[in-house]
Formats: structure tokens, sequence, C-alpha cells
């Protein structure tokens, strides 16, 4: 497993859920926003999981009967997680990442 460096994204995460009584950040609020850039423009944007029950992409909170296949950044525990939900997606007996081209 890769070990990504998401200081930054605590960071911004701890910011935006400050408490409110604070008058340090009145201007900020809201959830993470996350986008990955690839060389040549391509980018892949993150869910981000607040909660449990609770999922941002792109600053919007998913209804609970959306789904998403972008990769999800799990801040609710003491280390930032990332899962990938394509990857439990199962696969055909007889592909398993090899196919036949007729």
């Amino acid at each position: 497993m890769v070990d990504f460096d998401y200081e930054p994204i605590e960071a911004l995460h701890s910011l935006l859920t400050k408490s409110r009584s604070s008058k340090d950040f009145l201007a900020i609020g809201g959830a993470v926003q996350m986008i990955k850039v690839y060389p040549y423009g391509n980018s892949l944007p993150f869910a981000i999981r607040m909660a449990p029950a609770s999922h941002f992409l792109l600053g919007r909170e998913l209804f609970e009967w959306e789904k998403t296949e972008y990769p999800v950044l799990d801040l609710t525990g003491t280390k930032p997680i990332v899962h990938y939900p394509l990857s439990y997606i199962p696969l055909p007996n007889g592909l398993h990442g090899e196919t036949e081209v007729p």
C-alpha cells in the first residue's frame, strides 16, 4: 500500500470542521474538495467521507441513494484512507484481467 502524505488535506479538514464558535475563520466552511491532476490535463475528483454516512463530491453532499465510481478519501479515522469503489466489482470467471481479441 502506498502511503501518500495527506497532511494538507488533514489541515484543511480540521479548519473546515472547527467549531463555529471560534471567531478566527468565519469566512470558511463546508467540505474538503480534492482533485488529482495528471499530466496533459487529465484529472480525477475524489469523494470525501466526512462521517460514516456523509459523503461529498466536489463540495456537494451526495444523497443517500447516490453511488460514486470515484475514489473515496475517508477522513473519519485517525489517518486518511483512500477506498476505490470500482475495485470491489467482481469480474466474470473467465476474465481475471485478460481478454481475448477475435
